[in-house]
Protein backbone atom coordinates (compact mmCIF):
# COMPACT_ATOMS: atom_id res chain seq x y z
CA UNK A 1 0.00 0.00 0.00
CA UNK A 2 2.78 2.29 0.93
CA UNK A 3 4.53 1.87 -2.69
CA UNK A 4 1.21 2.66 -4.25
CA UNK A 5 1.15 5.52 -2.43
CA UNK A 6 4.81 7.07 -2.90
CA UNK A 7 4.05 6.18 -6.73
CA UNK A 8 0.97 7.92 -6.84
CA UNK A 9 3.14 10.80 -5.20
CA UNK A 10 5.90 11.05 -7.94
CA UNK A 11 2.82 11.20 -10.55
CA UNK A 12 1.43 13.67 -8.73
CA UNK A 13 4.07 15.80 -8.39
CA UNK A 14 5.02 15.72 -12.19
CA UNK A 15 2.08 16.69 -13.43
CA UNK A 16 1.72 19.56 -10.94
CA UNK A 17 5.17 20.81 -12.25
CA UNK A 18 3.37 20.09 -15.93
CA UNK A 19 0.84 22.30 -14.77
CA UNK A 20 2.65 24.88 -13.04
CA UNK A 21 4.66 25.42 -16.09
CA UNK A 22 1.60 25.43 -18.99
CA UNK A 23 0.67 28.16 -16.43
CA UNK A 24 3.64 30.16 -16.56
CA UNK A 25 3.33 30.36 -20.35
CA UNK A 26 -0.08 30.28 -20.56
CA UNK A 27 0.71 33.90 -18.28
CA UNK A 28 3.96 35.01 -20.33
CA UNK A 29 1.36 35.08 -23.11
CA UNK A 30 -1.13 37.04 -21.88
CA UNK A 31 1.38 39.51 -20.73
CA UNK A 32 2.59 39.72 -24.47
CA UNK A 33 -0.59 40.21 -25.40
CA UNK A 34 -1.88 42.94 -23.37
CA UNK A 35 2.03 44.78 -23.83
CA UNK A 36 0.98 44.46 -27.53
CA UNK A 37 -2.66 46.26 -27.24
Amino acid sequence: MRKTAEKFNEVNGMELSEIRAELENTAKKLAGFRGSL
